[in-house]
């Protein structure tokens, strides 16, 4: 195994196994510091990189974004795994610029006697009355360059790629949001996920909408930031630290045009009409139908925003804000050629997927398989974005009420909450950082409306704030300018048919397929993949008709699995699907949709013998039957059990076992749920004969459809076994394991036969 250095010290690993040996390993453990993962063969053969194969070796290799060190701090990171191999050195230099400003920003800390340059500076910018115009242009102008923050998403394979590469097949092939497609992405998703994929129209659009949005949100700030320096309510320093942060800190489009809004939002309601507000309705309609999240965020500021106008007794600003927000969101939804008709739908699914993700999604926060000492490394980033959460909370008490410092407190509380929550249920490094982009910017915001007549009563603020800034510049990576590229694939269309044509045939290099399945492919027969792989079905030129829910691990509530599974049982459901026995996590890939399962069984078979067969394959190619195989279904008891307790599942000759499981969270779990996230829920299957049980994440919220539990499988030719009515029941216990100040015991259970 030979790692790969990189900023993050270690990126990828390669696996280098003799062919010999390549359909008969099981799992590959991969240690590196005190951290450890497993990787089933599938998943090895469906998400690694294939770079090589011989008649003696085939060689793997992950992904840049699975596999990071235990150390989130880059300087940290070298320190703790450093081997000797010059990597400490490399990364030392990586954020070298962001070690030198933490220098300055220790000087402009100590006040050294630096006044005398600000004192010019103050007064050249008032000696003439068009030099503020003028700076806040070229600063506008300047950083825009810097931060354009248009980027194409690659095509390629891997969990996020498949889902962006989704939606933007999905849009490119005129699908409807909230009926054919359901996410918590809007059908404005291509402002923040553009993709190669898209048609040259979209993508102009995209670049354009992009640079307006780009140019109003700085503009908002960098006026701001005059205006404060101009009066002296700011002093250069701090005004040239903001400008070094907004042009070199990594955020995004969504997180810099939200906080844009939000400084608009907070200046003093004057008049009768408050034009300004306008173009802000129009910002948080877009970004409401790029993300769900956001359409909260939007909702949270327009209700702060009518208490503010009710509190200044500016009655009638109520419900041009309200109708004009209303208005824009009703005509960019139909613009982007949604029916009005769906609008309903897609807020209730897409909500509901949202209101699953913490308890499906969340990773444990002490991690077992790891070290003491790697999980206090971990648990570091956590402590300190409570903490400054905790700070921030007693800073809006202290601050006059009048003040325009507490309504930025106030506006901003919605946005600090779910940026808490996206950041740290998963809690790795790609969501965290996320947390810690639109945290700096909202600090910015803050001491961008702080005027000082009106300071909280809070001692040592500037070292607060101070402090905030020095925690996300060292987690926050440097941020250079990289859209050359993607607007050269934008405007002319024979650079992206190439870009394109590498793509697709890297991703072929990587996953094979056998004959049949290549043949379906070229017969374009409706086809879908299970259970989130799309990248696999584009490369291949596939005609890809998914369910709405098109990666099974999203379809985290009843509702959503229920969506499916009518989907798939109906008509429309395509007569091909490419099935991988894989998931996400430590879950159990039949409990992803699980009233889906049953379908599958039924109504499907193997149309291909060489994936049904063959050791190295990574997919079932399954066909719909004409007539599917009639079951029975049988009630086998119901029981109550205890967290831990065993049950035991009954067992006939040619029959599957089902158990439908109701977990109730207690009042202290649902508390936690909402604040943050609970621990997870888990299922132990204990199989016959003399093997170990086996644990799986477990999924509360679809326990109760019905869980296949009388067969164990633990790979994909396994798996096969099952469209087999002859195969045998091996389970003999199952038991479900959590945290009883969680979850209330005893659990009601349910045993189901389904006979064949």
């Amino acid at each position: 195994m030979e790692p790969t250095s990189s900023q993050n010290y270690y990126r990828s690993i390669r696996l280098a196994l003799p062919t010999q040996q390549k359909p008969t390993f099981d799992a590959v453990i991969v240690s590196v510091g005190a951290k450890s993962f497993r990787y089933a063969s599938e998943k090895i053969r469906t998400d690694w990189r294939l770079v090589d194969s011989t008649a003696s070796t085939v060689v793997f290799e992950t992904p840049g974004d699975l596999y990071f060190s235990p150390s989130r701090l880059p300087v940290f990171n070298a320190v703790l795994n450093w081997k000797g191999d010059g990597a400490l050195i490399r990364t030392l230099l990586m954020n070298s610029g962001h070690l030198t400003f933490l220098l300055i920003l220790l000087i402009v800390a100590q006040r050294l006697p630096l006044t005398r340059w600000a004192t010019w500076f103050q007064t050249w910018l008032e000696a003439d009355s068009r030099r503020p115009r003028r700076l806040t242009v070229g600063l506008i102008a300047g950083l825009t360059i810097l931060r354009y923050p248009f980027e194409l998403n690659p095509v390629t394979t891997g969990l996020d790629p498949s889902w962006i590469l989704g939606l933007n097949w999905a849009y490119a092939n005129g699908l409807t949001w909230g009926q054919d497609v359901v996410f918590t992405y809007g059908p404005l998703f291509w402002l923040l996920y553009p993709s190669l994929i898209l048609p040259s129209s979209v993508l102009i659009l995209a670049a354009g909408l992009t640079l307006v949005l780009t140019v109003y949100a700085l503009g908002v700030l960098v006026d701001q930031l005059v205006d404060a320096v101009r009066s002296q309510t700011m002093s250069v320093f701090v005004g040239f630290i903001i400008l070094w942060l907004l042009a070199f800190v990594e955020y995004n489009l969504l997180d810099i045009i939200t906080v844009a809004c939000l400084v608009v939002l907070t200046r003093p309601i004057r008049g009768r009409f408050n034009g300004q507000v306008l173009p802000v309705l129009l910002i948080l309609a877009i970004i409401s139908l790029i993300k769900l999240s956001y359409l909260a965020i939007s909702f949270a500021l327009l209700i702060f925003y009518t208490g503010l106008a009710i509190r200044n007794r500016r009655m009638q600003l109520v419900p041009i804000a309200w109708l004009g927000f209303g208005f824009s969101l009703l005509t960019l939804w139909m613009l982007s050629g949604q029916p009005l008709a769906n609008l309903g739908p897609f807020l209730t699914r897409a909500y509901q997927i949202a209101q699953g993700y913490s308890e499906a999604m969340s990773t444990p926060i002490w991690n077992e398989e790891i070290s003491v000492l790697g999980n206090l490394v971990e648990l570091r980033i956590l402590v300190v974005a409570a903490v400054s959460m905790l700070v921030l909370g007693i800073v809006f008490l202290t601050t006059p009420v009048r003040s325009r410092l507490w309504v930025c407190l106030l506006l901003s509380s919605p946005i600090v909450f779910l940026a808490f929550k996206e950041g740290f249920v998963r809690y790795d490094r790609v969501h965290f950082v996320l947390f810690f982009s639109q945290w700096l910017l909202i600090l910015l915001a803050y001491r961008l409306v702080l005027t000082p007549d009106k300071r909280p009563r809070f001692p040592g603020l500037n070292w607060v704030w101070l402090g905030s800034l020095l925690v996300c510049l060292i987690i926050l990576p440097v941020k250079w300018p990289a859209y050359g590229a993607d607007l050269l694939n934008v405007l002319d269309a024979g650079v992206r048919a190439q870009t394109l044509q590498r793509a697709t045939q890297a991703i072929r290099s990587q996953l094979k397929i056998d004959a049949g399945t290549q043949d379906v492919f070229q017969r374009k027969l409706p086809v879908d993949v299970m259970p989130y792989n799309i990248a696999l079905l584009y490369a291949y030129g596939a005609n890809w008709k998914p369910r709405p829910i098109m990666q099974s691990y999203a379809a985290y509530a009843g509702p959503l699995d229920s969506l499916n599974a009518s989907y798939n049982k109906s008509k429309k459901a395509p007569p091909y699907l490419l099935y991988s026995f894989t998931s996400i996590d430590d879950q159990y890939p039949f409990f992803d949709e699980p009233l889906t399962l049953p379908t599958l069984l039924s109504d499907y078979e193997i149309a291909s013998a060489d994936t049904a067969s063959a050791d190295t394959a990574s997919y079932l190619l399954l066909r719909r039957k004409l007539t599917p195989t009639a079951e029975t279904y049988s009630r086998l008891g119901r029981q109550q059990v205890s967290l831990g307790q065993p049950a035991l599942v009954p067992k006939k000759t040619n029959q599957f076992t089902y158990v439908k499981a109701r977990v109730n969270l207690s009042l202290w779990g649902k508390l936690l749920n909402f604040v943050y996230k609970i621990p997870p829920l888990h299922i132990s299957i204990e199989p016959l004969g003399d093997t170990q049980p086996v644990r799986y994440d477990l999924n509360r919220q679809t326990a109760p459809d019905g869980l296949l539990v009388s067969h164990h499988v633990q790979n994909l030719k396994e798996a096969a076994k099952l469209w087999s009515a002859q195969t045998p029941a091996n389970v003999r216990t199952i038991r479900f394991v959590g945290n009883g100040l969680i979850y209330e015991s005893p659990i009601q259970i349910e045993f189901v036969g389904v006979s064949r």
